[in-house]
């Protein structure tokens, strides 16, 4: 009887690329009794009798189009399923450089669904949404108040503290000189990306060879619980998301090219996108890694140069700026202040349980760790037998999975919004189990073939109605009609009484952001310049910082709580006009002293339940 690596020797012999997509990636068996194999790259699968029984490749069909499509027209010729065509007419087809494209009446369908999905997600994400819709979070007032500051010819890094990468500052200072600082039109920002990415997710999964692994995937994404909270709000997290997408889209592409000058401008392009993603928060690395990683294990020493040098030159770009005038902060700000910074957030022990037992995640978060098991185990078993490496489409989404659960259990940090960083890979892998195990099954012998279009219905069927569940589960908490007006009315009082050059301290800085007032001292992200000043980085030379980053793990006292923090704001006080306590962030942040202090050096002319707004004495004539 023949063999698997006979039937792979006479087929690489005829067609080293893929009559179909022209890719070199190879072929795996499906079926020895049947003589049929599978292209790694486009999902065709081709039979022959003659794999069987001759040694000679005579004659061959096609058993299943790419993404499940009835028939296929490749330039003049229009390819049906089951039909045989003999060998020399695959070989006709050349050197690929006809274009191929899909029934029409299928491609319209396929593109007819994806636009469902899109136009849900889109509604969850955009409908509604204002400077009061959503519950506020701290990380928009730091990131809006600081794209006002740069606007006005502060430099970030040098004049205050700022803590990520200055893409947000870039695009935030662009949108708000077309359109004034205005929180609601610059939420569109982050909802537009977000809805973006859906669409993106869907043609990675498409890359898989199949158009359910994209309606999969993006469904998850649209759908997903804290994807959804923060495309509504001003957060790093949606722009991060898109461009590691985009990223890996064109790398995808790019391994499959033919052309070299195609080839390396879509690696190039891949780059370039990652950098960006990494330029918008320094948890983007975690999504650069397994990409580095691939390219290493596969010895490509072209394109590892290319992506290296592309996503570090579009990072140094944008950071040059800020180098110039303070290399020295940008570093010890961006860096090693991560690396320094005391653990907050959910405990690490707690994460996991925590991503598992969330509502509003937790299927998504569920799933995607049982493909991740299943399709990994089902590759091992597959290796094992026939020594057929599993495909790019798969192996990057385990990569980034496992690149960011690692990020998730060591970094010094976690909130409940960084979740969204690790739903696109679980959502691809989800996608790619509805075919890749089923296709593993298919290829055993026997029923495998039977079996395996049993368990691929079945899952189709099991995943559809996780996302009507997921869908149910956000569709229940009416996102679009939340609202939170505090932090503008908190602003509205402001615009009453002062005057736009009145220096306000504030510990959230949302509230003077809204009012169009400037905080005092600059401090546009209280919470990590009061960590910042209590670690003492402010006074430390970069190499001393660097030394205390490879040192020092324990702290005796929350930053924060540090005498010189609390002085910090002590000296801010005395040259404010006006100072906002009461918030839960100031609660939290300063210590009995540091309020008595600040309750004798003024007086409330603003009584607002728990918050109030002060006047410092003195302090107009």
């Amino acid at each position: 009887m023949v063999s698997e690596k006979e039937i792979l020797g006479l087929m690489v012999g005829n067609f080293p690329r893929c009559p179909i997509c022209g890719s070199d990636s190879g072929y795996s068996v499906t079926s020895v009794f049947k003589g049929s194999l599978r292209c790694k790259s486009c999902g065709t699968e081709w039979s022959s009798t003659d794999f069987a029984r001759s040694r000679r490749l005579e004659k061959m069909k096609i058993r299943e189009m790419p993404g499940g499509a009835h028939s296929l027209a490749v330039g003049k010729h229009l390819l049906k399923r089951y039909e045989e065509y003999p060998i020399s007419f695959w070989k006709s087809l050349g050197e690929r450089e006809e274009q191929k494209r899909y029934d029409v009446r299928a491609l319209l369908a396929e593109f007819s669904i994806l636009f469902v999905i899109v136009i849900i997600g889109g509604c969850f994400r955009l409908a509604n949404l204002t400077e009061i819709s959503s519950w506020h979070d701290y990380d928009e007032g730091v990131h809006s108040q600081a794209a006002v500051l740069y606007i006005q010819g502060y430099m970030p890094y040098r004049d205050f503290f700022f803590t990520h990468p200055p893409l947000i500052l870039y695009v935030l200072s662009f949108l708000y000189r077309l359109n004034g600082p205005n929180l609601g039109a610059e939420r569109v920002f982050s909802a537009v990306l977000s809805t973006l990415t859906i669409v993106t997710v869907y043609f990675i999964g498409r890359k898989s060879g199949s158009s359910i692994t994209g309606y999969i995937a993006s469904a998850f994404v649209a759908f997903d619980g804290y994807t959804i909270y923060n495309s509504r709000k001003i957060m790093l997290e949606p722009t991060v998301s898109f461009f590691a997408c985009l990223s890996y889209l064109a790398f995808l592409n790019s391994i499959e090219r033919e052309d070299r000058g195609t080839k390396d401008w879509l690696m190039l392009l891949s780059g370039v996108f990652m950098g960006l993603s990494i330029s918008t928060k320094m948890s983007g690395l975690f999504n650069w890694a397994p990409l580095f990683i691939y390219l290493v294990l596969r010895r490509d020493k072209r394109a590892l140069g290319l992506f290296l040098f592309s996503s570090l030159a579009s990072v140094s770009i944008l950071l040059i700026p800020f180098l110039v005038s303070a290399q020295g902060e940008v570093i010890k700000q961006i860096f090693m202040f991560q690396v320094l910074r005391p653990p907050d957030g959910t405990p690490r022990d707690e994460r996991f349980a925590w991503m598992t037992s969330f509502l509003q995640d937790m299927i998504t978060v569920n799933l995607g760790i049982c493909s991740l098991i299943i399709i990994v185990l089902t590759y091992l078993i597959t290796y094992r037998r026939s020594g057929s490496a599993p495909r790019p489409h798969v192996i990057l989404p385990i990569l980034w999975v496992l690149s960011v659960l690692f990020m998730f259990s060591t970094a010094k940090s976690f909130y409940p919004h960084y979740i969204e960083q690790i739903i696109p890979p679980f959502a691809l892998l989800i996608g790619n189990l509805v075919i890749d195990v089923p296709n593993a099954v298919s290829s055993l012998k026997g029923k495998g073939k039977t079996v395996g279009n049993i368990l691929k219905v079945t899952l189709v069927f099991m995943f559809t109605l996780a996302v009507i569940a997921q869908l149910m589960i956000i569709e229940s908490e009416g996102i679009p009609t939340w609202e939170d007006d505090a932090s503008r009315r908190i602003a509205n009082e402001l615009i009453e009484f002062t005057w736009p050059d009145d220096r306000i301290l504030t510990f959230d800085p949302l509230f003077t952001f809204m009012a169009e007032r400037n905080p005092a001292g600059l401090m546009c992200d209280s919470y990590g310049t009061m960590l910042y000043v209590g670690l003492g980085l402010h006074k430390e030379d970069l190499t001393s910082a660097f030394a205390r980053a490879l040192t020092e793990r324990e702290y005796y006292m929350w930053p924060s709580n540090d005498p010189q923090a609390q002085e910090y704001i002590v000296n801010l006080v005395n040259q404010s006009d006006y100072i906002i306590i009461g918030d839960w962030i100031s609660r939290s942040q300063l210590k009995k002293g540091t309020i008595d202090y600040i309750l004798s050096r003024t007086s409330v002319v603003r009584n607002l339940g728990d918050i109030q707004i002060l006047a410092r004495l003195n302090s107009h004539p």
